[in-house]
């Protein structure tokens, strides 16, 4: 199967912290209806950034900021596939807001 590769295939994800971390970032990623772990890559950052506003919002007491940084959609999702992750796109018509935390 080939994969085709958009030329600067630029895109966002979220991530606990500020994402300037020098020993690891840690992507938020949300689970699906098997409990397997999704993470979320936005085309658009203004989209990646209001998901992470309403984070911020709905999860106060997690005591966790959550921010957007740029990643190369294609080197992530390589990435995903070869450890075995599960990984969504979500372009600029989708709609996708934070599962509720009690």
């Amino acid at each position: 199967m080939s994969i085709q590769r958009r030329q600067n295939n630029i895109g966002y994800s979220i991530v606990v912290g500020d994402g300037k971390a020098s020993d690891s970032i840690v992507a938020y990623s949300v689970l699906d209806g098997m409990g397997d772990k999704i993470l979320l890559l936005f085309r658009e950052k203004d989209d990646a950034e209001r998901y992470a506003i309403m984070l911020n919002e709905t999860e106060p007491h997690n005591y966790v900021d959550y921010s957007v940084i740029e990643i190369d959609v294609d080197v992530v999702r390589d990435a995903c596939i070869g450890l075995g992750h599960k990984y969504t796109l979500i372009e600029t018509d989708d709609l996708v807001v934070p599962p509720f935390v009690e």
